[in-house]
């Protein structure tokens, strides 16, 4: 159009995580998977899809997603296990009578 500038009518899609991929697979492919399971065992007497997933090779998408989930959550739990070690020893502090000013949040040893 004469003097109009264009405007992009679309986003770019948000990162995969292992979250987003577990929320789709709940709601759109395991009520599909259960069907195709009762089926097969009603008159197979197998469960080819336990097979199926013992067999599937992972994309590197998926290896990249794994790592990413995995890492972010051992770096939360190396967080927790730091944040409890320091309030063990904060309260071992404070158990043997140390002084409360050294423990006072507008210590500049604390607040590091």
């Amino acid at each position: 159009m004469n003097g109009m500038d264009k405007i992009k009518l679309s986003e770019r899609p948000a990162p995969r995580t292992l979250e987003n991929t577990r929320h789709w697979i709940e709601n759109y492919v395991v009520p599909s998977l259960k069907m195709v399971r009762e089926a097969d065992l009603r008159l197979v007497l197998a469960d080819p899809i336990d097979l199926m997933i013992k067999e599937a090779r992972l994309q590197d998408k998926h290896e990249k997603i794994l790592k990413d989930y995995v890492n972010g959550v051992e770096q939360i739990r190396s967080m927790e296990v730091d944040r409890k070690k320091e309030l063990v020893d904060l309260f071992e502090l404070k158990s043997s009578g140390f002084s409360e000013m050294f423990l006072e949040k507008d210590n500049p040893f604390m607040n590091a």
